[in-house]
């Protein structure tokens, strides 16, 4: 059986724990595990500006795969970053658009929690809400400092290289909590680059 921990009032996301299969960071977890991949990166395109992200396809193949598919496929095109916490500065996007309706394009069964084998969550880490050791939401976020609750919690899919201070403007004008229809940041797009080509414009 699996129990519920909330963290929702602290870092805006619960997350499940096995009774007996404690889901704490092993040893794998260092800065240095698995060196971030140079061939498949992304951009969030908004209008406070751009927001580029590494991936990391070789520590986290099953939830980068399935964000890049979504990406191409368009599905994040027009949602929102919805949840803003301030506490610990981190924000949640891809889940709903502008008037709180969800996308209804998200192809295929969720993948199994890869969260064990992820490198430990530092500012600009990007992760995967990760409910259970079974599932992967859709929903991403990016958090702008270290969120160590969410080691071997939650999938990281990879790091921001440049747009944290886009992330920082909006922790520090949005109010606690900023649930749709209230937020403002709309994602107009993800492109995903393979190697030097671009996908998603």
């Amino acid at each position: 059986m699996l129990r519920a921990i909330a963290l929702s009032g602290w870092l805006g996301v619960t997350v499940l724990v096995g009774g007996s299969r404690a889901l704490t960071p092993p040893d794998v977890l260092s800065p240095a595990h698995g060196e971030p991949s140079t061939e498949r990166t992304a951009s969030l395109h908004t209008a406070e500006g751009e927001i580029d992200i590494e991936l990391y396809p070789k520590v986290s193949p099953l939830a980068v795969a399935r964000f890049c598919d979504n990406a191409t496929r368009g599905v994040y095109d027009g949602t929102v970053i919805h949840n803003v916490n301030r506490e610990y500065p981190t924000v949640y996007g891809g889940l709903y658009y502008p008037d709180g309706s969800t996308p209804d394009a998200f192809p295929g069964n969720p993948p199994p929690s890869e969260a064990q084998t992820s490198p430990r969550h530092e500012r600009g880490t990007v992760g995967i809400v990760t409910y259970d050791v079974d599932y992967q939401s859709h929903e991403f976020y990016i958090g702008l400092v270290p969120l160590t609750a969410f080691d071997g919690q939650c999938t990281v899919i990879g790091t921001v290289t440049a747009g944290l201070d886009v992330l920082d403007r909006i922790v520090e004008s949005a109010p606690e909590g900023a649930i749709v229809p209230g937020t403002t940041l709309v994602i107009d797009s993800i492109t995903v680059q393979y190697g030097g080509y671009d996908e998603g414009d």
